[in-house]
């Protein structure tokens, strides 16, 4: 997310898709740090981004950890 946040791609983080196994680790990113880089989003507003024209890649990672390792 940092790397791509640098390269000013326009990230979305779906709020209730994401968790960290560490429930504090999860509360101190997702509200403090990821805005900074991402657009934080749900499931239900998901389909606003096609009705935006917003096109999300095919393929998306399943799950990435905090070091960006899938």
């Amino acid at each position: 997310m940092i790397d791509a946040a640098g390269r000013d791609f326009q990230l979305y983080v779906l709020s209730d898709g994401i968790a960290d196994q560490d429930t504090e680790v999860h509360n101190f990113l997702l509200p403090l740090v990821v805005p900074s880089r991402a657009h934080i989003i749900d499931t239900t507003e998901l389909s606003l981004l096609d009705a935006l024209g917003v096109r999300l890649p095919s393929s998306l990672p399943t799950q990435v950890d905090v070091a960006g390792r899938r």
